[in-house]
């Protein structure tokens, strides 16, 4: 792991400290993001600095994810009943 942020669950906010991890780590492989929407943030983010070799993955398979082109993978969250 290179670099650890919160962007408090806001595609905004993932969008900028993606941009500011990038520049601290340019040889950066992949990203978790904590939920769909930080991914997507991150996603656009590494769009924008023309990075199609940094993989993505979120959770929670929101549509927006879905349709996102960037995303590798997102997964739902279960919950077990008793």
């Amino acid at each position: 792991m290179v670099a650890q942020q919160s962007a408090n669950w806001d595609q905004t906010q993932a969008f900028q400290k993606m941009e500011t991890i990038l520049q601290a780590n340019p040889d950066i492989k992949g990203v978790i993001a904590g939920n769909d929407t930080m991914a997507v943030g991150a996603a656009a983010a590494l769009k924008a600095a023309k990075r199609s070799d940094v993989i993505v993955v979120g959770f929670d398979g929101s549509d927006d994810a879905s349709t996102a082109s960037r995303m590798a993978a997102s997964r739902r969250r279960c919950s077990s009943r008793s």
